[in-house]
């Protein structure tokens, strides 16, 4: 990954504690998730969410989105639920249905995670 990506992953350890997982969404757009467990924080392509604040996650099929994107053959869209008031539903095309399935996994891990904090 290039020195930028090095740099920033860098300043949010300090700050969060070591990134527990990475998931690429799109290397070339820099579409990711980046979840630091211990510290209970991840990020979707930049924005932070408190783990508190994933409330549902579910995956729907796109198979309209496959004329847009030629290496596509399984695109879907993932929805993630939150209570964050700026972003209440996140929005996430994603053209691999393993990589939506590694994501939703790990949505419903943290909500279940949720559920032992409070």
């Amino acid at each position: 990954m290039s020195t930028e990506w090095n740099n920033y992953v860098q300043s949010l350890s300090e700050e969060y504690g070591k990134a527990t997982k990475t998931i690429w969404i799109s290397k070339k757009r820099m579409k990711y998730i980046l979840e630091f467990a211990y510290s209970r924080v991840l990020f979707i392509n930049d924005e932070k969410y408190n783990f508190s604040d994933i409330l549902s996650c579910r995956i729907e099929n796109a198979p309209y989105l496959c004329s847009e994107q030629e290496n596509a053959s399984d695109p879907c869209i993932l929805l993630i639920g939150t209570n964050n008031p700026t972003n209440m539903l996140v929005s996430l095309t994603i053209w691999s249905k393993s990589v939506a399935s590694e994501i939703d996994s790990l949505m419903q891990n943290i909500i279940l995670s949720n559920s032992k904090f409070q």
